[in-house]
């Protein structure tokens, strides 16, 4: 680390002491008994880079170091999310347009690398969908929302981008 604070200093830069820390990066680190003030994981650019399950081109797993989007960037995207209860008076067609760049945008920053990250945030999109319809249309019964959903989704699979991705209600 002295070092390197060395080799910034010529360039006229500074480490951050808050932000900077050494990180156990080895791929099997679930299984390693690392000291406790060594973390094993850590986030940088929105991602969370840490050991996970990764399968090869013939079907074998193994373990990875590897970035999936962190979760506090999925509970900032879910509290974006939130705000859909007061489209009420749009229809679905204007919902999804206006959803679309943000589900693009998401999908392809944090889904170009492990797409499966996002799974969790767009679930609770189609439930937030179901109760859009609950409060749209005053259906009492969050069971028909979810099929009126359904068959919207079977009729027109590419109406919201999360959709064309598979991640259908």
């Amino acid at each position: 680390m002295d070092k390197l604070r060395i080799r910034l200093k010529q360039y006229g830069l500074s480490i951050n002491e808050e932000k900077t820390r050494i990180v156990y990066c080895y791929r099997t680190a679930r299984f390693y008994k690392a000291p406790k003030e060594i973390p094993v994981s850590f986030d940088f650019l929105g991602f969370t880079f840490k050991p996970r399950l990764c399968k090869r081109g013939d079907g074998e797993l193994f373990w990875g170091f590897r970035p999936a989007v962190s979760s506090k960037n999925l509970r900032r995207m879910n509290t974006e999310l939130k705000r859909m209860h007061r489209f009420v008076l749009l229809s679905i067609q204007e919902l999804a347009v206006i959803l679309a760049p943000k589900l693009r945008g998401w999908i392809r920053y944090y889904g170009h690398t492990r797409k499966s990250g996002l799974t969790w945030l767009f679930e609770r999109l189609n439930v937030r969908l179901a109760k859009w319809v609950k409060n749209k249309y005053k259906i009492r019964s969050i069971h028909k929302c979810f099929a009126w959903i359904r068959r919207i989704s079977k009729s027109y699979p590419t109406m919201f981008v999360h959709w064309e991705y598979g991640w259908l209600p």
